[in-house]
């Protein structure tokens, strides 16, 4: 059996034109624009999205899924949501009413009557709207901005209560929103750092927010630390207990001085596989037999089974992959008394580096002397 790779050959380019004011640009614009504005305001609505071939269904009215799960084949509609879609990821919001905006501008231009046909004239004028529009909602004479006291905590929940009221997917009762409201607003003041506290917080951007299938809002819950899903818990499969390595850690004080040693555990974040299929090489053309193939894996198996023996060396107690653990590993590790939990995903690993301080690794083959290892203290309770 031979595996060959081979790159596809690049198909000629080809450009289409269509005048902006063309009947069918003109429609695919209302569309769109009936599509953004329905989903907008507080009695929007919800939203099926699927394509003509069936496949995956999203029920949104969320600007960022909304504009994910399209596809567009106009190229003006495509512009726009590429637009829109720069905006929320610099801003976070505002992703509808920016696209719903820009639709009109373009249908109130494209649909006037055949005397006016300069258009460059119109687009000078909508510049100038603009800048008049942005100077009067930046000075002090605006009528519509509200002065918002974050220092008082009934602002931040009416705040937070707006957001979650424009989600009718929701459905959530004046109880349970108010609930929601006050546990989200209590996990931001609790998570706001202290002067000089150590560690910052430098790499997550929000809250962290796990889902529970089947389970009602009414047991939402606020818990410290970091909650992460690990069905191979050896408490949750029936067994009594398991012990986890401890190890003599450094603390740092708010001036950055060492303190005294301190007994608790060391982590070790991994954000690449370990299941060893060798991604690491990923621009690599090769052509190899099912044979060669296997013992590619085993060399790459041998390589993670040198690093986990450096963990237990170096007394790690906890290791976190952002992918998958080859099996033959976890049991080497369960040897070694050190717990392995895979399969996090890209979204938590942010806030795993700012609770343990752990540098990730991001590739045994490129590091093999384990010099980017950094394993700090982690809070662990059971």
């Amino acid at each position: 059996m031979m595996f060959n790779l081979e790159k596809n050959k690049p198909e000629a380019a080809q450009l289409h034109v269509a005048p902006v004011d063309s009947p069918d640009n003109i429609r695919s614009l209302c569309a769109f624009l009936d599509l953004v504005g329905s989903c907008s305001g507080p009695d929007a609505g919800v939203h099926l999205i699927r394509n003509t071939c069936g496949g995956h269904l999203t029920m949104t009215s969320d600007s960022g899924r909304l504009f994910a799960s399209l596809s567009l084949s106009r190229q003006i509609l495509k512009l726009i949501v590429s637009s829109a879609q720069g905006h929320l990821r610099e801003y976070g919001d505002g992703g509808k009413f920016l696209s719903f905006a820009c639709l009109s501008l373009i249908k109130s231009t494209v649909q006037l009557p055949g005397e006016f046909t300069n258009r460059r004239a119109f687009c000078a004028l909508n510049e100038q709207f603009v800048k008049l529009l942005s100077k009067y909602l930046n000075s002090q004479e605006c009528s519509v901005i509200v002065n918002a006291d974050l220092s008082n905590i009934q602002v931040l929940l009416a705040y937070t209560k707006s957001m979650l009221l424009a989600r009718p997917l929701l459905n959530l009762v004046d109880t349970e929103c108010n609930k929601i409201c006050e546990l989200i607003v209590k996990c931001f003041v609790e998570s706001i750092p202290e002067p000089q506290q150590y560690p910052v917080r430098e790499h997550a951007d929000g809250i962290f927010i796990v889902g529970c299938p089947f389970e009602h809002s009414r047991g939402s819950r606020l818990l410290k630390g970091l909650l992460l899903e690990h069905p191979e818990l050896p408490c949750v499969k029936g067994e009594t207990g398991f012990n986890l390595m401890t190890a003599d850690i450094a603390s740092k004080n708010t001036e950055g001085n060492v303190s005294v040693l301190n007994k608790g555990i060391k982590v070790v974040l991994v954000t690449c596989s370990m299941s060893g299929d060798l991604e690491d090489i990923v621009s690599a053309a090769y052509e190899v037999t099912a044979e060669q193939a296997a013992s590619v894996e085993a060399l790459a198996i041998d390589k993670w089974a040198h690093f986990c023996e450096k963990l237990a060396q170096n007394q790690i107690g906890l290791l976190l992959c952002q992918k998958v653990i080859h099996p033959r590993l976890k049991i080497l590790l369960k040897s070694k008394n050190v717990m392995a939990v895979d399969r996090l995903g890209s979204a938590v690993i942010p806030y795993i580096r700012d609770l343990t301080g752990a540098q990730p690794v991001v590739s045994v083959i490129a590091d093999p002397a384990l010099r980017g290892l950094q394993a700090l203290s982690l809070g662990f309770g059971m």
